[in-house]
């Protein structure tokens, strides 16, 4: 199914605990909404922790996604070995770059928005973060 949503930049500030290795973290769909909760109640418009995502792909194999960020359009593919819980793979800006990893752990919640908690790291320039991608069916009216 083809998705959309938004992603939720730089939420290591919201978190409480350290994550240096997602498929491990202890952290549960409600931890995941309470994050997203505190970010809301911080900044409404959500407009510094906020970015389109132009299309979503998720199956128990593999997440592709594409979002704009600042203007620069940004895509990824991940894989997944265990079924759909943990994922890993690479992104880029424009082109997947081997040096640039994202990791995820999925979050299906029973509204039917799928959350992907997420680590992503740079190998060259040491940059890293965590994110949350908030994925729902939003093309119902095509």
């Amino acid at each position: 199914m083809k998705l959309t949503g938004c992603v939720y930049d730089s939420v290591e500030e919201y978190i409480d605990q350290q994550i240096d290795d997602v498929s491990k973290c202890s952290l549960t769909l409600e931890d995941v909404l309470l994050i997203i909760k505190k970010i809301e109640d911080e900044d409404p418009d959500c407009e510094v922790h906020d970015y389109d995502i132009t299309e979503a792909i998720v199956t128990d194999e593999r997440v592709a996604i594409t979002w704009n960020e600042d203007g620069d359009n940004f895509n990824l593919i991940a894989f997944s070995r265990d079924g759909g819980n943990y994922y890993k793979g690479n992104y880029g800006n424009g082109v997947l770059e081997r040096g640039w990893h994202y990791e995820f752990k999925r979050f299906d919640s029973e509204e039917g928005i799928t959350y992907l908690l997420s680590r992503w790291y740079q190998d060259d320039h040491g940059y890293g973060g965590i994110t949350i991608f908030e994925l729902f069916d939003g093309y119902e009216d095509e």
